[in-house]
């Protein structure tokens, strides 16, 4: 078959072999990443394999200079690894990959970062409701040289309170989608109801309560960028303005704080380290075989940390506690108070 090429914002090229179209749709939905000529020096070779009973993972000495290698198995639905290397080659061509929501308003683009369930999405879809324009839900990419950030088209996920404020408005959810929430909803209540109610055996009860946290947790529709965005947010950027880090704490208050530039840099440092858990997995696995992994890893933290510093300085840096569920428009307003004080202050 003929090789495919996909590249995400014209920095990351990958290359797919013996790829169906179901196998390109998934690394498209992986990664962010639009079709595109197959360009040499690639970045990234991800091969897919009949004959193969799991992945094999083929990890460079230098990631500079060589790109890393997948075989997989036709169909695979998950790609472990591959955004952690799409991120390592990210830096190298001086985009700032980070964990975070991101949308843009006329007075500019704003970044939420944080772990994966602290806050991003509700802030994100509190901006939408009120008019902002959407640039990604779980990954962005900044430029620090032109302080720009560029979207990433992937999925929306959406709980239950989302919906409840008018969520569902924003982006098209469909009536059958929301009557197999409804239904999941339904049955993770009447399990937990019966764990409550049942006093005898033990056991029963511990399954109970463990299949209706399982159904809790199955309680939220995706939805594909491409399924209610107009122009597809790959090709969407924005001057970014602010960075808010995004968290949720017991009180029923929004706390919204200033952040120093030092204390903001140390928080991606260990977001970006965080996300790049899997990758230094795999290096220390086979770190017999790659002698030279701890000296790129240094030059690339350094290169990373540059970037960082570079991409912070003179931005809007806020940190961002507020509860599991909070009220999107509540949320919105605070948020907005926060930012018109410093305009205010210095008029």
């Amino acid at each position: 078959m003929t090789p495919i090429g996909l590249a995400l914002h014209d920095r990351v090229r990958i290359v797919l072999e013996d790829a169906s179209r179901r196998d390109v749709q998934t690394v498209m939905n992986a990664t962010g990443a639009s079709p595109t000529d197959v360009l040499e020096p690639t970045d990234i070779e991800v091969r897919f394999a009949d004959n193969t009973h799991g992945i094999d993972v083929h990890l460079p000495d230098d990631c500079c200079e060589q790109p890393f290698r997948m075989t997989v198995p036709t169909g695979q639905r998950r790609l472990p690894l591959l955004r952690s290397m799409v991120n390592v080659k990210m830096v190298y061509a001086d985009l700032l990959p980070l964990h975070a929501s991101a949308w843009t308003c006329p007075s500019g683009g704003m970044l939420a970062c944080g772990w994966s369930g602290g806050g991003k999405t509700g802030m994100l879809l509190a901006h939408l409701l009120h008019g902002a324009e959407y640039l990604a839900a779980e990954w962005a990419y900044v430029c620090p040289a032109s302080s720009r950030i560029y979207g990433v088209p992937e999925t929306l996920r959406l709980r239950s309170w989302h919906l409840r404020q008018g969520a569902g408005e924003v982006v098209n959810v469909r009536r059958q989608d929301q009557w197999r929430l409804w239904k999941t909803r339904l049955m993770a209540g009447v399990l937990r109801r019966s764990a409550d109610w049942l006093p005898q055996p033990q056991r029963l009860r511990r399954t109970l309560t463990k299949a209706a946290a399982g159904a809790q947790r199955r309680c939220y529709i995706d939805k594909p960028a491409s399924s209610w965005l107009a122009t597809p947010s790959g090709s969407r950027s924005a001057p970014l303005q602010t960075v808010y880090f995004a968290g949720v704490h017991d009180s029923s208050a929004i706390d919204v704080k200033p952040v120093e530039l030092d204390a903001a840099h140390a928080r991606l440092v260990a977001l970006q380290d965080e996300d790049l858990t899997d990758l230094d997995a795999q290096y220390r696995r086979w770190s017999y075989d790659h002698p030279r992994a701890d000296a790129w890893r240094e030059c690339w933290n350094r290169k990373r940390d540059r970037l960082i510093r570079q991409m912070l300085v003179g931005k809007q840096l806020y940190a961002v506690d507020r509860p599991v569920t909070v009220g999107l428009t509540d949320l919105y307003r605070t948020l907005n108070s926060t930012m018109r004080t410093p305009c205010l202050q210095s008029l």
